[in-house]
């Protein structure tokens, strides 16, 4: 673990992480969860969408502070103001379906994880429920609304992901 010893900025607290991915690369700004395979057990980490729902319920450990490939080391912070988390906005059943219209968000909304996506989120598609788990992270600064809009033939994502800050709460 690294925290900040002195001085007078904000507190944050780092561990090192190992890409437990077989072939995937985990983006900076994603959540990941403990591996716990018998094998580096304790610094090996996945994407939520490799671990499955139990182990997000149970082993978040922080937002990836880089992107890493297969393999690789990194850090996740796991307290602190983070400023760069990828969080889900917006989402639809297909490429094809219009975008429809999203809330805004705001500062001081608990966040959780979201396995679909690799991404963090404030609604009913988190894992577990806050009441029992708490939230892995607080959305820091409001996220505005975004307009609906009809399909574009080049589009062809199912979910739009925004960069936020959030304050990590994974200790």
């Amino acid at each position: 673990m690294r925290f900040k010893s002195v001085g007078n900025k904000r507190d944050s607290c780092y561990v090192v992480i190992k890409n437990g991915e077989a072939s995937a690369s985990i983006p900076q700004g994603s959540p990941v969860t403990l591996l716990f395979n018998g094998t580096e057990d304790g610094v090996q980490v996945v994407l939520p969408s490799t671990a499955g729902d139990a182990k997000n319920g149970s082993f978040k450990y922080g937002i990836a502070t880089a992107a890493l490939v297969a393999g690789a080391y990194g850090e996740a912070q796991i307290f602190g103001y983070c400023p760069y988390a990828l969080m889900t906005k917006m989402t639809r059943a297909a490429s094809t379906d219009s975008w429809t219209s999203s809330q805004s968000s705001a500062s001081g909304i608990a966040l959780g994880w979201e396995s679909i996506n690799n991404a963090l989120v404030g609604n009913a598609s988190m894992v577990g429920s806050l009441g029992t788990l708490g939230g892995a992270a607080v959305l820091a600064a409001s996220l505005a609304s975004s307009a609906a809009s009809a399909s574009a033939t080049g589009d062809t994502r199912t979910a739009i992901t925004n960069a936020v800050k959030v304050f990590v709460r994974m200790m």
